[in-house]
């Protein structure tokens, strides 16, 4: 794995940790952080990132 990719990988793997993280506590705020740091990012081809 480059680089470069790896970077990638941490960085989201640390979104989607702090995102967890907001999850849980403040479930009104999500649609704000969502529009922010998930614009354009799809979530069918993985997990799903958005709790239902």
């Amino acid at each position: 794995m480059s680089k470069a990719t790896k970077a990638m990988v941490d960085v989201m793997a640390r979104n989607l940790m702090n995102y967890a993280m907001l999850a849980k506590n403040h479930k009104d705020e999500l649609n704000d952080f969502e529009k922010k740091h998930f614009a354009g990012v799809g979530t069918r081809g993985g997990t799903e990132v958005t709790p239902k």
